[in-house]
């Protein structure tokens, strides 16, 4: 992202967290729920320009709200907020392999990742808001899944073994 982009996206972020609407919607303490619902992430942070002008826009009434969410992946991608935070592709690769590999659909995986590192996700295509090491926390617990599993078959067809 250019330095002109950087500044237009924060002149946006001012624009939103002055207005009227947000102000309104924060005092009923809705906030991170109204963009959840919207954009599937708690914080305007992590919005792309395109989606914080659609935010303006709703505000100033130029657009019809909507109640579902819609991402602008490829916008988001170009942030570079707290870029070295975020997980690698090799880590997101790993994770949908290790669950492939697990059986687990898109909404197993989600629940796994919540019950590891408590954080809701909703599918495959969120797994980059996942942070480095939150990724790594749901790498190892997938290999730890892995290896439960492969040493119940290893027992469970072994005629030797007396339990």
């Amino acid at each position: 992202m250019s330095k002109k982009q950087e500044g237009f996206r924060k002149n946006l972020l001012t624009k939103i967290h002055i207005h009227n609407r947000y102000k309104e919607i924060k005092e009923n303490g809705c906030w991170e729920e109204w963009l959840e619902l919207r954009y599937g992430c708690d914080s305007a942070r992590f919005l792309s320009i395109s989606e914080l002008k659609e935010v303006l826009d709703v505000f100033n009434d130029r657009v019809q709200d909507r109640d579902y969410v819609l991402r602008d992946i490829w916008g988001r991608a170009q942030l570079g907020v707290n870029k070295n935070k975020f997980s690698t592709k090799a880590q997101r690769l790993k994770i949908i392999a290790l669950c492939k590999q697990e059986g687990f659909d898109e909404k197993g995986m989600c629940s796994f990742v919540y019950r590891q590192i408590k954080k809701h996700i909703s599918g495959f295509a969120a797994l980059y808001m996942l942070e480095r090491d939150e990724a790594s926390k749901v790498i190892v617990g997938l290999e730890k899944v892995s290896e439960w599993r492969a040493e119940r078959e290893r027992y469970a067809n072994n005629v030797d073994f007396k339990a």
